[in-house]
């Protein structure tokens, strides 16, 4: 995992926490939630580049299992094959 990836993240939310509970103490709710949605969206776009990776990773080891499966399905259509020719 990147862990400066990460490291935003936290930053990031840690960042429009505060921004968004100081403007709320002084009085400006609607900069406060206009902070916490570009936050949100922040955070979301690194938390989908976080996982990205990962995602990748599973659909490759699932073509992987795919692949392992149809060799496996096509050795016995092979044997299937030689046991009936004689």
């Amino acid at each position: 995992m990147n862990s400066n990836l990460i490291v935003d993240i936290i930053k990031v939310g840690a960042l429009t926490l505060v921004i968004s509970k100081v403007s709320k103490v002084i009085g400006q709710k609607d900069i406060a939630e206009i902070i916490a949605g570009i936050g949100l969206l922040i955070v979301g776009t690194d938390v989908i580049i976080l996982i990205t990776p990962i995602c990748k990773g599973i659909v490759g080891f699932n073509n992987s299992v795919s692949n392992a499966f149809n060799s496996i399905n096509q050795f016995f259509q092979m044997v299937a094959k030689f046991t009936h020719m004689g």
